[in-house]
């Protein structure tokens, strides 16, 4: 009963992000996706790109939840909210599993203690109502499914149930690395969970440790065939890898330490949350900000060794205790191992990263609680009101921090205030005006975050004077959207989006030629550029020919999740051409199509009445 409270509380602290806007990298990763339009296409292709690299998985969810809904949110956060709902279950499963195994007291009561941490705290909204992030969620599901399978089998050994056990957890640390690389730390948590077990607790359900290596034998070789191909697949990467410029393995480990004492901070007074975080770069090994956080992990993990060793020399439950709160230790950094060691990445610190390594700092600090109150011998009801204080605490702050999440503009709004610095929240805050057609408020935030540092690399330099030519364009101010759009060309002569941008303009100023050649370049640098294909078809069908048009059309519809445009103009061309019936086809299918913007469909029904289209 208390774990279905704690659930039905979670969803009441997420309730307000259902109907939330799509955020920053969900339109790579959802809207603009177009692995996840087909899912018949997804399934026949799954298996072999589960076997490639990336997160298939999380691409399969995304098309199933495209099958279901289209593009509307509400089914994206639904499904998130769930995943978060089953993560909470199986922390729950996991810490009760933990405890017991280590004969640590009361199991079930600091289980639904740990399950509520992680249930509420706000620290996980990131990983939750970040549709982008579902990959973390799903992962650690994936991860606990796993080491919960694992110890299944050893308990029942190498009978059909065990070896049932086994095999199903395999299959989910499968799916767990098609989610996110998270789950490649799996076997050494596994490994280490068994050795941190103190002598004489429940070790007799556990087998050998030469069993247990030769078990994890075929667990350790998909870990590292596919941990091999996702480094490769993100060699020369800009923002993963060790090709990340300015910042080297060393300077990056260095700089984690700083981070990873943020992570803590925020774990113990979540308080003070971005979606951007300025972490700036070590300088150096004697950095003030790399010696202060280095002596402070230093102590932690010295406390963790202390915990255990002290653990192992005692008998009973306090033995079993201190054991567990060493593992809960050792598992918050291995977990973030993957993100924050020598590997860079680009944005040095992402509040989703903690996601499941929380579990380790949430079941350190429950079970000290709990031998506290046992020591201290603090009534129950006592004990319970400050715990159910606690939990509704997060709760409430993580209802406060969801607001954040609903809509871009609030999102964004309230990272530049808090930090007005930050060049890449001024942008993300003008896209949002842009997005309501406020011109001013969105030219005023994309020059700041221009000045502010967004204008000293020529990549972003030139996306950011797109911007502010798109925003020109959409005004109504042609002439003078024209000027960023070439300064812009100028930085990035190769920019698909800047070439199309600037055709549509001089299209519209009747320079029809300069139109026709700078959207031409553009589907030379990107032969599946949607939005200029369909620009050089309605250019070919004014100027007569429509086979080509035609051509250029369909290309444009099977490139991308578009708006309609191109298969509207699909039935014009075929019109054109004397194919009314295939055209009427065309024309009725849009129509009808949900997926799609009502003006289209409208002009869709529009088209069939001029024609006479039978229905």
């Amino acid at each position: 009963m208390a774990l279905g409270g704690i659930l039905l509380v979670a969803a009441l602290a997420y309730a307000r992000v259902l109907h939330g806007e799509f955020q920053w990298d969900d339109f790579s990763s959802v809207v603009e996706n177009p692995r996840i339009r087909n899912l018949q296409d997804v399934l026949a292709g799954f298996l072999p790109a589960l076997i490639r690299s990336g997160r298939p998985v999380v691409d399969l969810t995304f098309a199933l939840n495209h099958a279901a809904g289209g593009l509307a949110p509400f089914g994206y956060h639904l499904v998130n909210l769930a995943i978060h709902a089953c993560a909470v279950v199986l922390v729950f499963a996991f810490t009760r599993t933990v405890l017991r195994l280590a004969g640590a007291p009361r199991p079930r009561v600091v289980a639904i203690l740990v399950a509520g941490a992680f249930a509420l705290h706000p620290l996980q909204t990131q990983a939750v109502s970040y549709v982008a992030q579902r990959a973390e969620s799903l992962a650690s599901c994936a991860y606990l499914g796993a080491l919960l399978l694992l110890l299944l089998a050893e308990r029942r050994g190498p009978s059909p149930a065990g070896v049932a056990a086994y095999l199903l957890g395999f299959s989910v640390f499968i799916l767990g690395l098609g989610s996110k690389v998270i789950v490649a730390t799996l076997p050494a948590a596994y490994l280490l969970l068994a050795w941190m077990i103190p002598r004489g607790a429940h070790r007799t359900e556990m087998t050998s440790l030469p069993r247990r290596l030769a078990m994890l034998v075929p667990w350790v070789a998909a870990d590292i065939l596919l941990s091999t191909r996702t480094m490769q697949s993100i060699e020369g990467a800009p923002d993963a890898g060790f090709s990340v410029a300015g910042l080297p393995p060393i300077t990056y480990l260095l700089t984690q330490f700083r981070v990873i004492v943020t992570y803590v901070r925020l774990l113990l007074l979540p308080v003070g949350q971005f979606v951007e975080w300025n972490i700036p770069a070590a300088s150096g090994p004697v950095d003030a900000a790399v010696l202060l956080p280095g002596a402070i992990l230093a102590g932690v993990l010295a406390l963790a060794g202390w915990l255990f060793l002290s653990g192992r020399a005692r008998a009973g439950g306090d033995g079993g205790a201190r054991c567990t709160a060493a593992f809960g230790i050792v598992w918050f950094f291995l977990l973030l191992a993957p993100t924050s060691s020598i590997v860079p990445l680009a944005d040095l610190l992402q509040e989703h990263r903690v996601y499941l390594a929380s579990w380790g700092l949430f079941v350190a600090v429950a079970v000290a609680a709990e031998r506290v109150v046992d020591r201290f011998r603090i009534p129950p009801v006592a004990a319970g009101g400050v715990a159910f204080a606690l939990l509704l605490a997060l709760a409430l702050l993580t209802f406060r921090r969801n607001a954040v999440w609903e809509t871009r503009l609030g999102l964004w709004s309230d990272e530049v205030a808090r930090a007005p610095e930050n060049w890449r929240a001024h942008l993300n805050l003008g896209f949002a005006y842009a997005e309501r057609g406020r011109t001013d408020d969105a030219l005023r935030e994309y020059r700041a975050a221009f000045a502010l540092g967004g204008g000293a690399a020529p990549a972003t330099a030139s996306y950011i004077l797109n911007n502010i030519g798109a925003v020109l364009a959409n005004a109504g101010r042609t002439e003078e959207a024209v000027v960023p759009l070439r300064q812009s060309l100028e930085l990035r002569p190769a920019e698909t989006d800047v070439l199309f941008n600037l055709a549509l303009l001089e299209r519209l100023l009747g320079n029809e030629a300069e139109a026709e050649a700078l959207a031409t370049r553009a589907i030379r640098v990107r032969p599946d550029h949607a939005l200029s294909l369909n620009l050089l078809g309605e250019i070919r069908l004014e100027q007569g020919d429509a086979r080509a048009a035609l051509d250029l059309f369909r290309r444009a519809a099977s490139a991308t999740l578009d708006d309609g445009a191109p298969r509207y103009n699909t039935g014009k061309a075929l019109a054109r051409l004397g194919q009314v019936a295939q055209a009427c086809t065309t024309w009725r299918q849009l129509a009808s199509d949900p997926s799609v913007a009502p003006a289209m469909r409208q002009l869709s029904a529009k088209a069939l009445a001029r024609e006479r289209c039978p229905r």
